[in-house]
């Protein structure tokens, strides 16, 4: 009886491996949802994995090369004013998001991928969230409330190029 006890332990060990192995996709532990507190920044990005409803998991945004969204800001409708979440979006060479209300951009500082960068007609008065997008071909910041443009230092904390 004790040989029979242990040929059903080890098939119940071998089902719950099996299982934690499908459902955990074989080891990659569980899957990261990520969240768009901007209701139109969600929106923009549902439109462009092509996913309406359910969760948006990390490895949804991995694909995502590009994203569009203007904003109708004069008249208080559809303007993005959080960026959060987009720091996820770290495959993107093709960001843009103008008529916005979109003030701070520090989301954008792990978008390393970045080659074109279009964010004319928001808010945004500080730039420095983008000094580490290295790959920018093409900027567009008109229309903002940007002051100061100076480049930091060579002696300043994070300066590296």
């Amino acid at each position: 009886m004790g040989k029979w006890l242990k040929v059903v332990a080890l098939l119940a060990l071998g089902l719950v491996l099996f299982t934690a192995l499908v459902e955990g996709g074989c080891g990659r532990g569980p899957k990261e949802v990520v969240t768009f507190p901007d209701p139109n920044l969600e929106r923009a990005i549902r439109e462009a994995i092509d996913k309406d409803e359910g969760p948006i998991l990390a490895s949804d945004l991995k694909a995502l090369k590009s994203l569009g969204f203007s904003g109708i800001n004069y008249l208080g409708i559809a303007a993005i004013t959080d960026l959060s979440g987009l720091e996820h979006c770290t495959n993107l060479t093709d960001l843009s998001l103008t008529e916005s209300q979109i003030s701070d951009i520090s989301p954008l500082t792990r978008l390393t991928k970045l080659e074109y960068l279009n964010l004319s007609s928001n808010q945004i008065s500080d730039i420095t969230p983008l000094s580490h997008l290295t790959r920018l071909e093409r900027l567009d910041l008109s229309n903002n409330q940007i002051r100061d443009i100076t480049p930091p230092s060579p002696t300043s904390p994070g300066w590296n190029r």
